[in-house]
């Protein structure tokens, strides 16, 4: 819905960064780039701070997590909570 927030996270290798993307929806299918967060290794502690930020700072309606390479084991775990959490 409009001036909801959603939020996409892909975590990065060792090289690779790890970044948080905040998306703010506007009207109809249109969405404006609210926020970037980048972090060279994060370890798990460092990845729950950050989506605990944006979920505090901006109320998401939802988080896509890249499921994929490293973001398996984390999507697992968020997933557990989730679940633990109803």
């Amino acid at each position: 819905s409009e001036g909801a927030y959603y939020a996409g996270l892909d975590i990065g290798k060792t090289v690779d960064r790890t970044v948080l993307t905040v998306l703010r929806k506007v009207s109809g299918p249109a969405y404006v780039l609210q926020h970037i967060e980048t972090q060279r290794r994060t370890d798990s502690e460092a990845l729950d701070a950050m989506v605990d930020r944006a979920f505090k700072r901006w109320s998401l309606r939802r988080l896509a997590l890249d499921a994929t390479g490293l973001g398996a084991f984390p999507a697992l775990v968020a997933l557990s909570a989730l679940k633990r959490s109803k």
